[in-house]
């Protein structure tokens, strides 16, 4: 970030500076860098100019051409991990190969279910990105254990226009490619452009559209790592959930007061999320927007192991071999959309479940996320969790008693990082009261932070009445939103 927002004349100092603080000889012909890009167009210019700035300071590029982000982070890291070092040059081949065998042996690991309401079959959209080349790989390696139809996989059309994980996430619509009638009885998994984000999404009988986000995903993913640590009685392994403010309430709800795990809150960004997972045995993070994953560390793998010596019934013997190939299976470097989508499918495979069943192990509390334009975002500042606004003076109390008005509900602001704007997000129990709440605050962080521009105001209870209900539906994030 510091690089990136250093003008153009001070661009070389900036890269001393990085270089002084990371240790880093410039110049000594050592150094080797990997890179790689995406689909987009304009890639191919940025790669030749990045691999002349690499041997302009004296060092080596070594370019791995067309990866998804989480790829790179991976190869990277098993590189230096690796004795070899980069001279056993790992690349995309052990990515697809460790994920394709995981997940054929997690599905191998499933219990018999009296029930099935799984079916081995799911829709993608890989938002024109260049996740829609490598799913077709992906495709190829895992056979018929399970069938991938993947859409929107590039072909020429633009990087997530309309469409990918961001799009449904924000817009809880279809993406474009696919109908109501498509995704009926199915599933659909909503990759981003970089392949580092997945959402769900599924349609039910009376064609109303149900998201499954970040949130959910985390969700699953933590009711199903606790099953196995029951089953292994592997109670000195520590398990930590790491959320955002952003998280939805009902979320954090259901992993501390059903599942008994502790939750930490962290600013948002996924390097926050992801050195703070590292503070535990086997530590989960998801935004909503679907970026996240699950850390499990050398020290659970002893304790894995510890546990499965004191009690080898065939029982634990699956649960210490279900977590082991969990983390094979699930991107260790950085949250990873095919990785995360797999572990999905290998989770509601395991439960028999189908995505409706899925959905229903909590439902979303109604919320809204506003704007507002301010002209200097600076002067809002807030606690380290983002959860607890610390300046301008009185806006911290003006929200607190605005929060007392609403049951159940809660709101923060937080400075954007690149305009001079404040997002304001609102939540309680019921959908009036989250719209209503959020522009309670709006109107505060407008009157007392500087805004410009028009105050925020409340639709008029006099509004239409169909544009009124359409609102509604859209503020509340765990209702259904019909399609068409």
């Amino acid at each position: 970030t510091y690089l990136c927002n250093a003008a153009e004349q001070d661009v070389p100092a900036a890269i001393e500076a990085i270089a002084n603080d990371e240790g880093i000889s410039l110049g000594s012909g050592t150094g080797l860098v990997f890179a790689a890009m995406d689909n987009r167009l304009s890639s191919p210019r940025f790669m030749k100019l990045l691999q002349e700035a690499i041997e302009a300071f004296g060092a080596k590029c070594r370019s791995f051409g067309l990866l998804s982000t989480p790829q790179l982070h991976l190869i990277i890291r098993e590189t230096n991990l690796s004795p070899e070092g980069a001279s056993k040059n790992i690349g995309e081949d052990f990515y697809f190969n460790q994920l394709s065998s995981a997940f054929h042996k997690l599905l191998a690991l499933r219990p018999p279910h009296n029930t099935q309401s799984y079916e081995p079959s799911l829709l993608v959209d890989c938002a024109n990105g260049v996740g829609g080349e490598k799913i077709l790989r992906l495709q190829s390696l895992l056979g018929d254990c399970i069938s991938i139809n993947p859409k929107n996989i590039g072909d020429g059309a633009v990087v997530n226009y309309e469409c990918g994980a961001d799009y449904v996430n924000q817009g809880r619509r279809l993406p474009r490619g696919f109908s109501a009638s498509d995704i009926k009885g199915s599933r659909l998994a909503s990759i981003d452009g970089d392949a580092d984000r997945v959402v769900y999404a599924y349609v039910d009988e009376s064609a109303s559209f149900h998201l499954l986000d970040g949130d959910k995903i985390m969700a699953l993913y933590a009711g199903f790592v606790i099953d196995q640590l029951r089953a292994l009685a592997a109670d000195d392994v520590t398990v930590g959930i790491v959320q955002t403010a952003y998280a939805n309430g009902a979320a954090t709800k259901y992993i501390s007061e059903q599942l008994g795990l502790p939750i930490v809150w962290s600013p948002t960004g996924v390097r926050h999320l992801h050195s703070r997972a590292h503070h535990y045995d086997i530590g989960l993070y998801f935004e909503s927007n679907g970026h996240g994953t699950v850390l499990i560390q050398d020290s659970a793998v002893a304790k894995l192991d510890a546990a499965l010596a004191k009690n080898p019934s065939e029982v634990a013997v699956r649960a210490h071999d279900v977590l082991l190939t969990m983390r094979e299976l699930i991107n260790q470097a950085v949250g990873d959309a095919l990785s995360d989508l797999l572990l999905v499918e290998v989770v509601l495979a395991h439960r028999g479940w189908s995505a409706a069943d899925w959905s229903k192990i909590y439902t979303d509390f109604p919320s809204l996320l506003l704007k507002v334009k301010v002209a200097d975002r600076t002067i809002i500042t807030t606690t380290e969790d983002e959860t607890q606004a610390t300046g301008p003076t009185g806006l911290q109390a003006a929200i607190d008693a605005h929060v007392a008005r609403y049951r159940d509900s809660r709101s923060f602001v937080r400075p954007s990082g690149t305009e001079d704007l404040v997002r304001v997000y609102a939540e309680a129990r019921v959908a009036s009261d989250a719209r209503d709440l959020a522009y309670d605050v709006a109107g505060s962080v407008f009157d007392i932070a500087g805004g410009v521009g028009p105050r925020p105001v409340k639709p008029s209870d006099e509004a239409d009445v169909a544009t009124r209900k359409l609102r509604d539906l859209v503020v509340a994030q765990g209702r259904p939103l019909p399609i068409g």
